[in-house]
Parts: structure tokens; sequence; C-alpha cells
């Protein structure tokens, strides 16, 4: 028995020594069309497994998260359904030789272990600045019908009794609650814009995003309306907002989803769209297919 044991534990060990070898910030120029792309993945230890996030500097886009990094056998697997990309490969020292597919895409894309640590996203002119006027509070709140718990960020002007509460909603593809892309956050401009006006401002990770729960990947635009349905119900509990007008802000696809929620509930005051659209989706697919 004590054999077995010993051999287990020996298993283990060589596993947990074999992980510690690909943890680390890993870069590689990812070769497009003439348009050479900087990667990084930076692979940290989650528990007994391992995490992974994805920047890509060149696009000011950093700390993508990914759904899942497995280490097995000397190959690494990393897979980002949200963003629709996949990279494998085989560690060899300290450098991974591998592929790198995203959609219909796929492209040898070869890793090297970073010596130094990856430079952050830079400061952005109009990213809002201290001192707030405001409260800023980070809250939870449930979709009782999917059973998954949305995070967000809840901004209240000081001193404004039950002011107006707008919920922000993203535009397509996976957003966190700034609806970063690029190193830019228009949500959070918008949202202390707002909020030094008087308004309280509710933005929220999409779901499967961030701290939010879900998968974003097999959600439809109903399911995004389930979840501002959620945000409402949430804020009509809240105390500060019991005699205040309740409405919605959607950008993009968030545009097309506002007004969904709006039809079927009647406790929201007011919409706002941007960029929403403004034909019908299967004509305005045709139409994004035909000039991009």
């Amino acid at each position: 028995m004590k054999k077995y044991l010993l051999f287990a534990l020996a298993i283990q060990i060589t596993m947990q020594i074999s992980a510690q070898n690909i943890i680390g910030n890993w870069e590689g120029i990812l070769a497009v069309q003439g348009t050479e792309l900087p990667l990084i993945f930076k692979i940290t230890q989650d528990g007994d497994g391992l995490t992974a996030t994805m920047d890509s500097p060149k696009q000011n886009a950093f700390d993508l998260p990914t759904a899942s990094c497995k280490f097995i056998d000397g190959r690494l697997t990393i897979t980002a359904p949200a963003l629709g990309l996949t990279f494998t490969g085989k560690l060899e020292g300290d450098e991974i030789d591998g592929n790198f597919k995203q959609g219909m895409m796929a492209i040898p894309l070869k890793m090297v272990r970073m010596q130094k640590e990856p430079e952050g996203p830079k400061v952005r002119p109009q990213d809002p600045k201290p001192p707030f006027p405001y409260t800023s509070t980070d809250i939870t709140f449930e979709n009782e019908t999917a059973g998954i718990k949305l995070a967000g960020t809840l901004t209240v002007p000081q001193n404004v009794n039950n002011p107006p509460v707008a919920i922000m909603i993203s535009g397509s593809g996976p957003q966190n609650r700034d609806e970063e892309i690029m190193n830019h956050r228009p949500f959070w401009v918008w949202a202390d814009h707002l909020t030094r006006q008087g308004i309280a401002v509710l933005r929220y990770d999409d779901r499967g995003v961030a701290a939010s729960e879900g998968d974003f990947a097999t959600a439809t635009s109903e399911d995004f309306a389930k979840d501002a349905q959620a945000a409402i119900t949430y804020l009509g509990q809240q105390d500060q907002f019991a005699e205040s007008p309740i409405g919605i802000i959607g950008h993009s696809e968030g545009g097309m989803i506002a007004p969904m929620v709006a039809a079927e509930d009647k406790e929201v005051d007011f919409i706002v769209l941007l960029a929403g659209p403004g034909v019908p989706n299967d004509e305005l697919m045709y139409l994004q297919n035909e000039r991009y």
C-alpha cells in the first residue's frame, strides 16, 4: 500500500514540476496578411490548474480572459471561445512551437518566454480622474432564470434624492463593464459624466466576462435582454431608487436589446440608443458582409 502511495505522490510531484515549467509570460509575433501582431500569453497557477490571459499590445488590448489553459505531456492548449481562438503548442525549453487558430484562420505561432514583465495598458487622457463627486460601489445581482450572478459597478451622485438611474448595455462581443476595447473604456467615461450630472449609472460585465458568471459564447440577444431585466429588478429593490425613474442606455447590439427589454417591462421609463441597428438583422448582416 505504501508503494502505491509513494508512486501516486511521485506522479503528482512530477506533474506539478511540469506545470511550473509553463508558468510565466510568453511572447510571439503573429504574421497576418503582411502585418506583424505581437501577442502575449500570461500563464499563472490557479489552484491545482492553470489560468491564462492574453495581451495584444499593438491593439491596446490587455488581460483578455481565456476559458481554458491546459498543459499535458508537454503540450499547451489555450482556448477562448468568446474570442473564437485556440492556441496549441509544444514546450521545448524556453520556446513553445505552436499554432494559432481564430475562426477560419490558422497560423503558425512560436512563443518565447519573456525575461521581463510585459508593459501594461497606456493611460487614456479621457479616463476619469479623481476626485469623484459621487460614490462608486462594486455590486452583484442575480439572473434567476439563468442561475447566474452578474457583477458591475454602481455610481450614485451625492446629495441627490431619488436620482434617475441608467443601466448600460454593451455592444456585440464579450465586453467588461467599461466596454473596454483597445484600451478605450467608453462606458466608464459616460458613467462618470452622467453621474457628475446627477444621474446614477449601473454598468456590468457581460455574462461570462471578467467577474460575471455564465457562458457568453452560447448566449443570445434574448439572454442578454434577461440579464438587463435582472439589473432592473435589482435596482427596483434598492431603497435609494424607490421613486427613481429607471432607464437603459444601449450601445450597438445594446441598442437593439434596450427596446426588447422596454417592450416587456413597463418599469422602464426611458431608453437611449447609441449606434443601434436601424434595419432588420438579416439585412444588416448582409450589408456588413458585403462591405467588409
